[in-house]
């Protein structure tokens, strides 16, 4: 069982080991102890700081079913298109949202910002590209879908949020079921 009382207890006893002994075998046995440790630590945070990007995958799968029953000019064919779409947009936003962001900068400077709603337009119908069962057509579909998709995922977001903090991290309880879930662990 991994729990961070364990690891902090190895990491002094391995410096100690280091200056009193030259006995390379006890100290590598306690520093492997301790790697142990600390990949189990690691992989506790890991596993922790992944349920909320679950939850904003799962946030956006769910808007985008609704933007398929509100806007016009947008399909999903599948749940699991849906799914698929919901990481494709992840992506897309990440890596490629940015540079058409710098690379319209002028532009959206002339409009005052409204050539920000044509650049997540493109971003969104890119991502209809890449997956199967995702369509987006028309004017209406390229324009109103990023626009719809915000407002249903930010409400759906601080909904989860809202209803259920301890699975979301950096709100204040969460970070007290955390501290209180780690308790339990260091305890037993």
């Amino acid at each position: 069982m991994c729990n961070v009382g364990t690891a902090v207890n190895l990491n002094t006893s391995v410096s100690r080991e280091r200056n009193i002994s030259n006995s390379r075998g006890a100290a590598s046995a306690i520093a492997l102890g301790w790697r142990h440790t600390q990949s189990c630590v690691e992989t506790k945070i890991l596993g922790d700081s992944m349920i909320p990007i679950l939850l904003s995958g799962l946030v956006t799968a769910l808007s985008l079913l609704v933007v398929d029953l509100i806007v016009p000019g947008v399909q999903l064919d599948t749940v699991t298109a849906a799914a698929i779409a919901a990481a494709s947009i992840g992506v897309v936003n990440a890596f490629v949202k940015p540079a058409l962001g710098t690379l319209s900068a002028p532009v959206n400077l002339l409009t005052f910002g409204l050539f920000s709603y044509v650049v997540n337009g493109l971003c969104f119908w890119l991502s209809s590209l890449v997956v199967p069962g995702f369509q987006v057509s028309g004017i209406l579909g390229f324009l109103l879908g990023p626009v719809v998709l915000s407002f249903v995922g930010t409400f759906l977001g601080k909904y989860v949020g809202d209803k259920y903090p301890q699975l979301m991290t950096g709100t204040p309880e969460a970070d007290r079921t955390l501290s209180e879930t780690s308790d339990l662990t260091t305890e037993g």
